[in-house]
């Protein structure tokens, strides 16, 4: 990509244009299942903590937009745990205990400093916004005064990207409004205009806002033999005077775009709120009709001849209505409304947009009875949680495979020393989400057991290699993979055991020819080989 500003302005508006297609289905969104974010449309003039919930009338939206990302998050990255780990891609390196030490060690370096961070915040923020709006977005820098991994997530109002020919996020744009008295911290001031360095010397305009375009787009010119060169370039745009005020340079893109789910030939992502929008809009108008519905049967309209009232009839509690001689008595209107009908139906299709929202898949087995074992019990719990085994797919590859693998790169030396020789390595996660996927061929084995174990006799059994599949089973289940025995050692040691039981068995053959000799003979001849024995 060219570095010339009008370039940059160039694709930034072909990507907020793109964006625009999708502003009014997100705002509905967030209006229904997280009003505080609803707004797509970011300004200088954004006020923050303004009541956007004001014409919300039925909140299961909102709780389980929430629920469901507390779901996720829990599930792919339980607090506490080791839910990711580093392995060498290549069988051999696996092999060699300097570099599987060096890989545990990066592991537990890498989720401590996490753990240690804003990233639980933050992530779960990113993944909510990918629940409500299809989309989130969430990027890790390392702090320059602290040296500690800093991460945040972003409003979709103030992201626009665009892929590249396979249809990978390559090029991230961020709406940025700084103050002067900002400004003037995050860059130079001999690279800001003047008006922006006039105003942060003055109190009365140091708090003006200010728009940047940060902008992190491909290296063109990058190659593998230049060890200086990076693969992403950066560039602070100020867009009222379209003048580059900062560049850099990054190993990998800092900004990682995550999405829910993607129609063919669609930009931005599609999370399950969106889908189920017209549900809960059915909801809302629902609840308020029931309200409505209920207000007006605790409070009904009087229903009084025609002067027959003395002034304004007084209906809350101990009122006086005064009548006149002879006048009927006014009477409560009734408007029929059945309310426990309605508010039956109302719960009906509260479960519909929680089921939509995928609810169900992670209660554990709140509905389900007479099952037989606790194996029946987990098998069925790991085929709800397989349901969602396309979006785990989504969120490791799209986010937390390059932020993982960028937080690696973050950490510092004094830390995590390099490693002793290049190789390539993959993220295993080990989260019950991911695990729930790599269960099913576990799930498999076990039926498979089960139903022909009683043929064991017929030799049918020969045909499932027991050590292969116990270590799958082991490793789907969540044991630790350094708790399991080289497969390598379980042989040696049953070549040893298997060694122990030759010698036993030919001291026990000795030991009986020996006795056999002495009973024919009385003694043994002390030239035969039983004799030494």
């Amino acid at each position: 990509m060219p570095e010339t500003v009008d370039f940059i302005l160039e694709n930034y508006n072909s990507a907020t244009s793109e964006k625009d297609k999708y502003t009014h289905i997100m705002r509905e969104a967030g209006k229904y299942a997280w009003p505080a974010a609803r707004e797509m449309y970011r300004s200088r003039e954004t006020s923050e903590g303004q009541e956007y919930s004001i014409d919300i009338f039925d909140s299961t939206a909102i709780d389980a937009s929430f629920r469901l990302s507390a779901n996720i998050f829990s599930h792919l990255m339980p607090v506490g745990t080791k839910w990711f780990e580093f392995k060498a891609s290549d069988y051999q390196d696996n092999q060699e205990s300097a570099v599987t030490e060096w890989l545990s060690k990066a592991t537990s370096v890498t989720q401590e400093e996490m753990t240690r961070s804003n990233f639980m915040r933050e992530m779960f923020s990113a993944i909510r916004s990918m629940i409500v709006f299809g989309t989130g977005i969430i990027s890790v820098e390392k702090d320059s005064k602290t040296n500690e991994l800093s991460y945040r997530s972003y409003h979709t109002g103030d992201i626009a990207f665009l892929e590249n020919s396979k249809g990978d996020i390559d090029t991230v744009f961020r709406d940025i409004y700084y103050t002067a008295r900002q400004a003037v911290q995050e860059f130079d001031r001999e690279s800001l205009p003047a008006e922006i360095v006039k105003a942060a010397e003055n109190p009365t305009e140091a708090q003006n806002k200010f728009k940047f375009i940060h902008c992190v787009y491909p290296n063109s010119d990058f190659t593998k033999k230049k060890i200086t060169s990076k693969k992403f370039k950066s560039a602070f745009v100020y867009e009222d005077k379209r003048v580059i005020v900062k560049e850099g340079k990054f190993d990998s893109n800092p900004y990682l775009v995550m999405r829910f789910t993607k129609a063919p030939g669609e930009l931005w992502g599609r999370g399950p709120v969106i889908e189920l929008l017209p549900e809960i809009r059915m909801l809302n108008q629902m609840r308020f009709d029931f309200i409505e519905s209920a207000d007006l049967a605790n409070n009904p309209p009087m229903i009084a001849e025609d002067d027959g009232v003395i002034g304004q009839p007084v209906t809350e509690p101990k009122g006086m209505i005064y009548i006149r001689a002879g006048a009927s008595i006014p009477v409560p209107w009734n408007t029929g409304a059945n309310l426990p009908l309605t508010n039956e139906v109302i719960i009906n299709q509260q479960q519909i947009v929680k089921d939509g929202m995928l609810l169900n898949i992670f209660q554990t087995l709140e509905d389900v009875r007479n099952i037989s074992s606790a194996t029946e019990s987990q098998i069925r719990k790991q085929e709800g949680l397989a349901l969602v085994g396309a979006v785990v797919g989504a969120v490791q590859k799209d986010a937390l495979d390059p932020l993982i693998s960028r937080s690696l790169d973050l950490i510092p030396q004094t830390k995590l020393p390099d490693a002793p020789k290049e190789f390539d390595f993959d993220i295993i996660y080990q989260g019950r989400l991911s695990m729930a996927m790599s269960t099913l061929q576990a799930d498999a084995i076990v039926v498979w057991l089960a139903q022909w174990a009683p043929y064991a006799e017929l030799g049918v059994l020969e045909n499932i290699d027991m050590d292969h599949a116990s270590r799958i089973s082991a490793l789907a289940s969540g044991v630790p993979a350094e708790v399991l025995t080289d497969a390598d050692a379980v042989k040696q040691q049953r070549e040893q055991i298997k060694q122990q039981q030759q010698q036993a068995m030919q001291l026990q053959n000795a030991e009986a020819g020996s006795k056999a000799v002495k009973n024919l003979s009385g003694k043994v001849d002390e030239s035969s080989p039983l004799a030494q024995i």
